[in-house]
């Protein structure tokens, strides 16, 4: 009986758990080689942006092309990302899978911050170029409107990079505490 009860109440780490409960990360990509060339491809995406945008907001046609080519970006953002922490939300003690997502995050930090200016500089656009920006394409209507709500609370550009660039680093605590917390649990 208290074999049993062991059993039960033992935590498995990933490789013992039976792998139709696990995350099946090949959905977001095929191989850890998919994963990195997505990033190399990513990193390039938003230097792109960044080089082709940055001070370039200034009329409706500019700031729709922006935006898809932002969302774009954003779910290719989101799949890394996906793929990069999935696994260590399932097992914080593995050192592989905390150096992947580790990796990740220190290459994509810094153009985050940079691409920080992509907000700001919509906030900062005349109400009249917005709207005509929302008429030229109804999908991406919702969105700038969204935007608008976070104009009374958004600050300096300089600023709100500065706190981008600052997401890392401030994650750092909760990442030590989640690492502490689950390695007692096995």
């Amino acid at each position: 009986m208290a074999e049993q009860t062991e059993k039960q109440t033992k935590i498995l780490t990933r490789e013992e758990v039976d792998q139709a409960y696990t995350w099946n990360l090949t959905d977001i990509f095929a191989t850890d080689e998919a994963f990195h060339e997505a990033v190399d491809k990513l990193v390039d995406g938003l230097t792109s942006f960044i080089e082709r945008y940055k001070g370039k907001l200034t009329d409706a046609a500019t700031i729709l092309a922006a935006v898809k080519d932002y969302e774009r970006l954003d779910v290719l953002m989101d799949q890394c990302y996906g793929y990069a922490s999935l696994p260590v939300s399932v097992d914080r003690t593995n050192s592989l899978y905390q150096k992947t997502q580790m990796e990740f995050i220190s290459k994509i930090g810094k153009l985050m911050g940079e691409l920080s200016f992509f907000e700001s500089e919509l906030l900062q656009t005349p109400m009249n170029i917005l709207e005509e920006a929302q008429g030229l394409d109804q999908n991406y209507s919702f969105y700038l409107k969204n935007l608008l709500r976070y104009k009374p609370h958004t600050l300096s550009a300089e600023t709100e990079k500065v706190l981008a660039r600052l997401g890392e680093v401030m994650e750092v605590p909760y990442t030590i505490y989640e690492t502490a917390k689950l390695a007692d649990l096995t």
